[in-house]
């Protein structure tokens, strides 16, 4: 017959006792001590025991386990066995079964609602993280619902609205303006809500908070613009300075730039919130053309800011790279199709919202707060200055 072992690394091990008492290696148990005397534990519950066991330790969320055969080889136990075993875990819900695609890893309860808390205007940004976020709920197997936060519409006539309970719904804040965000976590918090917030906030923010490193964003940004020999740098504001990414953005573009020995010119748009960006940026191209000394090089403080900057220059005999650089600090649907392609501070979006689900939902109830590392996707709308 065969016996499971666990060798020092914890690695599984089959050894042969008597092959001639294979055939009742289904009917093996061991005697374990328990409350009431001698516990009877059959060979295949400690197959599931040990499976259960490299589960937690071995895989994650939604990784494909070995197939029956595999196991088998592995574990040294005939195909009863092993699909008794999993049998017994497909049941407690730690793994699930597709038929023709295998068995797969659970290690989350497979029903539950993400609320994804939006500002209700048009947003290319904020279209490309729902795409995100809802990528990452289909491979948990979790619903997501869209919460539509109106202009003026205050945190308690949106919590009002929500229809499922806080161990229904757990809720992501995403894209709002700073105030907004700590008025709706306190909304949602006193209702029992859980809640993570996808906004760069300063320091002292009580709740979990998962977002793109600020201060690396514009570092890898001006570190490549004077690696190309820019010293003349614009920054295009064209976004609402009540947005907790956009402040954060500013504050740090100024204070980096000048550890940097960098003079940045701005050009400020003065967008009101809940405004079309796109257009502010487009309206104050002629000033950053205007602005003395002429500048090479320019950071529209969002990706749709690159896009209006990309347009104008399209539109009025410009040439980019050559008249002048664009870098993005959002990575938008696009910005690698268009023409110049544009270089762009980007972040791993599908990681960043499995992440965020991961926190949101975690059994640990203390906050959460972590930043994401960006990467520079190099591109053609990034050159040497022209002399």
């Amino acid at each position: 017959m065969f016996i499971i072992n666990s060798n020092r690394e914890g690695a599984l091990e089959a050894s042969s006792l008597d092959t001639q008492e294979m055939l009742v290696s289904n009917h093996m148990a061991e005697y374990a001590p328990g409350t009431l005397g001698m516990k009877k534990v059959p060979l295949y519950g400690r197959v599931q025991e040990e499976l259960r066991r490299r589960i937690e330790e071995d895989y994650s969320h939604g990784d494909r386990l070995p197939s029956e055969r595999d196991l088998m080889e592995r574990l040294g136990v005939s195909q009863p066995t092993i699909r008794r075993a999993l049998r017994g875990l497909v049941e407690s819900g730690r793994l699930r079964r597709y038929v023709g695609r295998g068995t797969f890893v659970q290690k989350f309860a497979r029903f539950r609602t993400t609320g994804l808390v939006l500002p209700l205007y048009a947003s290319a940004l904020n279209a490309e993280e729902l795409r995100s976020y809802a990528q990452a709920s289909e491979s948990f197997e979790w619903g997501l619902r869209v919460h539509h936060l109106h202009k003026d519409e205050s945190a308690q006539s949106l919590v009002a609205r929500l229809a499922a309970s806080p161990e229904q719904e757990r809720l992501i804040l995403h894209g709002l303006a700073s105030d907004q965000v700590r008025l709706l976590f306190d909304e949602l918090e006193g209702q029992g809500y859980r809640t993570i917030s996808a906004v760069p906030l300063h320091e002292g923010y009580p709740g979990s908070s998962l977002f793109v490193d600020p201060r690396a964003t514009v570092r890898l940004c001006l570190e490549h613009l004077i690696e190309l020999g820019h010293r003349h740098i614009g920054v295009l504001a064209n976004e609402p300075i009540e947005l907790g990414a956009i402040h954060t953005r500013s504050d740090y573009l100024k204070s980096e730039a000048a550890d940097m020995g960098v003079e940045l010119r701005w050009v400020e748009c003065h967008t009101p919130n809940w405004s079309n960006s796109f257009e502010s940026a487009l309206q104050h191209m002629p000033e950053v053309l205007a602005l003395s000394p002429r500048v090479t090089a320019l950071i529209p403080i969002s990706g749709v800011g690159a896009w209006a900057a990309l347009r104008y220059a399209a539109t009025h005999g410009l040439n980019i790279p050559r008249d002048l650089s664009v870098i993005a600090l959002d990575e938008l649907p696009g910005n690698a199709l268009i023409y110049p392609a544009l270089t762009t501070i980007k972040k791993d979006s599908e990681h960043a919202a499995r992440r965020t689900l991961e926190i949101l939902w975690a059994d640990d109830a203390q906050p959460v707060q972590e930043l994401i590392s960006p990467t520079i996707a190099l591109r053609e709308s990034t050159a040497p200055p022209n002399k």
